[in-house]
């Protein structure tokens, strides 16, 4: 298995994580001394890269001789 990060941080995504830590401020509604805590966490959380692990897949050589390549 390989570990593969995938990206998350193109300007629509990172709108879109600031608009949930808003949210989710806004619903919890924590005391004011710890809401600017509270959205930064959020945003870290939300914007956060997923890792996942990845099973490498054989390759079907058998399938590549059928589409004219020569083995």
């Amino acid at each position: 298995m390989t570990r593969q990060e995938i990206p998350n941080n193109t300007p629509a995504q990172v709108r879109e994580y600031v608009q949930l830590a808003l949210d989710l401020v806004a619903e919890l509604d924590p005391p004011q001394d710890l809401r600017e805590q509270v959205f930064a966490q959020a945003c870290a959380l939300y914007s956060g890269k997923q890792i996942v692990m990845v099973q490498p897949q054989p390759i079907d050589l058998g399938a590549l001789r059928g589409n004219g390549h020569r083995l």
